[in-house]
């Protein structure tokens, strides 16, 4: 099962290793850890602005208010606020309010107001 945290305001730990600043963590299935879009290896706090989540594996439910989202593997829902959205299959929905949608197949409804949709 994967994990998403959003909006950090402390430090935290995972594994016995303590970071602060992030705004994104993903803990993937395959035990990965993704920080605003870094591996936790290269991670670096002064690098808190860049939001890009990219998950390596299948999971069930993607939320963000300010990423971009990458799923290389299945995926069940994905809600982005601000962010564009690259997938492959979704078995859910999937909707951005501003940003762009490029997915292989997606089983339920796609919205997006401000961005398009693209089917791979």
């Amino acid at each position: 099962m994967a994990i998403h945290i959003e909006s950090i305001k402390g430090s935290f730990s995972i594994g016995g290793k303590t970071f602060k600043g992030a705004r994104n963590v993903v803990i993937a299935n395959d035990g990965s850890i993704i920080i605003n879009g870094k591996p936790a290896s290269e991670y670096n706090v002064d690098d808190s602005s860049i939001l890009k989540v990219v998950i390596n594996g299948d999971v069930e439910n993607i939320s963000t208010e300010d990423s971009d989202i990458e799923v290389k593997g299945k995926v069940g829902t994905i809600t982005s606020h601000n962010g564009n959205v690259t997938c492959s299959d979704v078995e859910g929905d999937v909707s951005t309010k501003n940003g762009n949608i490029v997915c292989r197949n997606i089983k339920g409804e796609v919205v997006t107001k401000n961005g398009n949709i693209i089917s791979q």
